[in-house]
């Protein structure tokens, strides 16, 4: 008897120390990501504090202000519940979405190899929160096509906007809530967030339906691949095609390729001009460089009606935050400039690294130094525009049609800008949002886990560019390309 009592003794006894072992090892991990996420927060609020313009007192910025105080307050608040990989990243991801800006990110270095998902994809279409996607199991309702209406009791609209606008992107703006709708119905162990449980959905027949959420293990290759065939971003590529009496122009880059794009509108200017429709697809452009749609632009409508047109600036000009970090980055870009520019613009691009420096060492903040007159607003479009819809001074005698999407970010946007401007229809999906903050760069955080990236440069005197709202919402799948093009002609065009 003594022996057993004796041997549960013992048993209990090592019991009772391998828990303690696993609730060391617990509390050791925890401090150790906590560590990390300190250590890396303070590092990328730096970051921004010291080198981004917007930070500066006296750019005047108040909105962005207001964005950095919060994303202190987020690191603050955050901070004590990061116990793991998934509460540090958790917090990076929405120190970043604080500032609500498409350049200002935080992307990993690696990722876990599987997540909790529920099989759902949700997309937005027209306006809506919809299943574009499920990979069900045995047992799971038949949702796709449905539109969903609440989850855990609180509506979509709001449900989802809380949160991507707190971890993934500006829940403002269409544009972003759009691309980040795959996330929703995702568990990455934030920590920070509730996972729904239950969601009302409408189905294609009208029908109301609750569902109890069935969450399982899924590798993020297998999420890849049904968020993939959901969510397909156009690729229209670059071309002219000639639809018709009309003329079909896809300019889904800026960049690689749309230098020659630019000369070949240049060289077909006159029967662009004349015929009775043209239509430039800008499907998936994410930008490059504005100077190449401002060519195409005015091959079509005329150098006049663009300068009459263009954007008012009563305090222009672009400046550069002359912190020692900003000049070591542009001072390491000058090879990629040498081989953009030769050796002219490279050594146009050391002469103004070199003034940034001087600026520098003298204590000023900017270079150039900061203009001191009032800012103005950009005042809203005035056209003066022809019975037929066109604009005055066009070289056009046909109508202008663009077609954008929710990828329309950066240069794109300033393609918009102008092509709106001199009385271009838009059609499709709105487009993001650009602030004046420009150059952008990226940097290691101290764990090497992720990296932050900051702005250097302001545009003084411009406002955002973007959203921009299209005239004809197109609630379909905008990546299939014929239908849209049968839509712009047949409902677009024909009236």
């Amino acid at each position: 008897m003594k022996h057993i009592l004796l041997a549960a003794m013992l048993g209990a006894l090592v019991t009772a120390g391998a828990a303690q072992a696993r609730d060391t090892r617990s509390t050791e991990a925890a401090i150790h990501w906590r560590g990390l996420a300190e250590a890396d927060g303070r590092f990328a609020l730096a970051l921004i504090e010291n080198n981004h313009p917007g930070a500066v007192a006296e750019v005047g910025d108040e909105d962005f202000q207001a964005q950095l105080r919060t994303a202190r307050r987020h690191f603050d608040e955050r901070l004590s519940k990061v116990e793991n990989f998934e509460g540090y990243s958790a917090l990076m991801a929405g120190m970043a979405t604080d500032f609500r800006d498409g350049h200002i990110w935080s992307r990993p270095s690696m990722q876990p190899g599987a997540v909790n998902w529920t099989g759902l994809v949700l997309g937005r279409r027209g306006g809506t929160w919809t299943v574009v996607g499920q990979e069900a199991e045995p047992g799971d309702p038949a949702l796709k096509g449905a539109r969903l209406e609440s989850c855990d009791g609180e509506a979509a609209e709001t449900w989802a906007a809380t949160r991507i606008g707190l971890f993934r992107a500006d829940a403002t703006v269409e544009a972003q809530l759009a691309k980040a709708g795959s996330w929703l119905l995702l568990d990455s162990g934030n920590p920070f967030l509730k996972r729904p449980e239950t969601c009302v959905f409408h189905g294609a027949d009208g029908q109301r339906q609750t569902v109890d959420l069935r969450w399982r293990r899924e590798s993020l290759e297998t999420i890849g691949r049904a968020f993939g065939a959901a969510e397909t971003r156009a690729s229209v590529g670059l071309a002219i095609d000639q639809v018709g009496d009309g003329y079909w122009i896809s300019l889904g880059t800026l960049g690689d390729g749309a230098a020659e794009l630019a000369a070949r509108v240049e060289a077909q200017a006159d029967d662009l001009r004349r015929a009775p429709w043209v239509v430039v697809d800008l499907r998936g452009n994410g930008g490059g460089n504005s100077s190449l749609s401002d060519r195409i632009t005015r091959a079509l409508v005329g150098a006049k009606v663009i300068e009459a047109n263009r954007r008012a600036v009563s305090c222009g000009g672009a400046f550069y935050r002359a912190s020692a970090d900003n000049i070591s980055a542009l001072r390491a870009w000058q090879e990629r400039i040498r081989v953009d520019r030769g050796d002219e613009g490279a050594a146009e691009w050391a002469s103004m690294v070199a003034e940034m420096q001087a600026a520098k060492d003298d204590g000023r903040t900017f270079w150039p130094e900061l203009t001191q007159c009032a800012e103005a607003a950009t005042p809203a479009v005035t056209r003066v525009e022809r019975s037929d819809g066109g604009v005055s001074g066009s070289l056009m005698t046909g109508r202008l049609v663009i077609v954008t999407d929710r990828y329309c970010f950066s240069s794109c946007l300033m393609a918009v800008d102008l092509f709106r401007r001199v009385g271009a229809v838009q059609v499709g999906e709105a487009t993001d949002v650009s602030t004046r903050y420009m150059e952008v760069r990226t940097v290691t955080l101290p764990s090497r886990l992720r990296n932050f990236s900051t702005l250097m440069k302001l545009a003084r005197g411009a406002s955002d560019f973007g959203p921009y709202t299209p005239d004809h919402v197109y609630a379909g799948d905008l990546s299939d390309t014929m239908a849209v093009k049968t839509w712009v002609i047949d409902e677009v065009l024909a009236h």
